[in-house]
């Protein structure tokens, strides 16, 4: 036991975390949380809004798909939403959608066309009316 070498530190590799003084090694960070780097870790950190990571033991946390947002700390589980019509992400770990830049407004899209996104990055998006299918 620890207890018995009181000046002992347990250096943990990443996704690892040492959680208590009864403890003989180190535990896996759990879903939701990761630990980057070896290290003397008490805990691991929550996984940002945006991101998520669903395994045990996890050095990174994964980034929603572009398209898709989150805005929940600590996911343990891929709870990204589809941003709404008129609406983008561009990058993965989106913890918002942004609004399509257009010259016209959009309140809604009349029911026989839905907005097609052909191309977008960091500053800008392309898009186009067509008709559904």
């Amino acid at each position: 036991m620890l207890s018995d070498y009181p000046n002992t530190c347990i250096v943990c590799t990443a996704g690892r975390f040492f959680n208590s003084t009864e403890a003989t090694s180190c535990t896996q960070c759990y879903a939701g949380t990761f630990a980057s780097s070896d290290g003397v870790y008490t805990t691991c950190t929550q996984c940002n809004a945006g991101l998520y990571v669903s395994e045990t033991g996890s050095s990174a946390c994964r980034g929603c798909a572009p398209g898709t947002y989150s805005s929940k700390l600590g996911a343990s589980s891929n709870l990204c939403s589809n941003c709404a019509t008129g609406k983008y992400s561009s990058s993965a770990g989106a913890t918002s959608c942004k609004l399509f830049y257009s010259p016209f407004a959009f309140d809604h899209i009349p029911e026989p066309l839905e907005l097609l996104v052909c191309s977008t990055n960091a500053s800008w998006a392309v898009s186009i009316l067509v008709a559904k299918q």
